[in-house]
């Protein structure tokens, strides 16, 4: 035990201090530790974040690069996507298509032949029930211009992870060579003038002779004249 005059108290309070010291000094430690890991898995999100976003870009960029017409469909058969090519192919700017679905009334959609494509056996129907549709072809006319095409559609149905149908992809090809070509009328061709007929009558290398019914003769161009010595066509032969 010690007694009151044996204690040194300044060794006690500088212990203290000192204790106090090294006590802040880890402590201070280690919210730097978790400060910077904190800063660092910050920083990593971040990152992750910024590729995350330069992946979507080159994807976007991409897909509106590739001239194939690629649209996409949700579950109720909306469009949620269409590249620059199916604008080009469907006459419809983003805005105006982004909600839209592809049926016939708005694309006059048609089998070849004509025949209406009943709604449920078109491609992107199709596609939302599950089944791969390749090379589906049929009319459609384009909304802006009116001009009507022959086009293949390949259409598959997009699953998430469960197996349950999202929505639907389809590529749209405007088939070569077999646009409906528009009915081209031909131009009407008027009669040759009679001067005209005069010269290439009369610059003919056969001997040609017009003879009238009654048998005298009305016209003889010139290899005519010549080959029968006669200076005019006029009278009997």
């Amino acid at each position: 035990m010690f007694l009151e005059g044996q204690v040194n108290w300044m060794w006690v309070l500088g212990a203290v201090a000192a204790v106090g010291w090294i006590v802040g000094l880890v402590a201070l430690w280690f919210a730097f530790r978790n400060r910077t890991r904190h800063v660092s898995a910050s920083d990593q999100l971040d990152l992750v974040q910024r590729v995350a976003d330069d992946s979507q870009k080159r994807l976007f960029e991409t897909l509106n690069a590739i001239p194939v017409a690629l649209v996409e469909t949700d579950k109720q058969g909306k469009f949620v996507f269409a590249n620059r090519a199916a604008h080009q192919l469907l006459g419809r700017k983003d805005a105006e298509l982004i909600g839209l679905r592809f049926h016939s009334a708005t694309w006059g959609i048609t089998f070849p032949d004509g025949r209406p494509v009943p709604p449920d056996l078109l491609p992107s129907a199709r596609a939302l029930r599950g089944q791969t549709v390749r090379g589906f072809q049929h009319l459609l006319a384009n909304p802006a211009s009116r001009r009507k095409m022959l086009v293949s559609v390949t259409a598959m149905p997009i699953e998430n992870e469960l197996g349950q149908i999202t929505g639907s992809t389809a590529a749209i090809v405007e088939t070569e060579g077999l646009q409906t070509p528009e009915a081209i009328m031909p131009e009407p061709v008027g009669a040759p003038s009679e001067d005209l007929t005069r010269r290439v009558f009369d610059a003919a290398s056969s001997a040609l002779v017009v003879v009238a019914a009654d048998g005298r003769v009305r016209e003889a161009n010139r290899t005519a004249l010549l080959v029968l010595g006669r200076t005019e066509a006029d009278g009997d032969f």
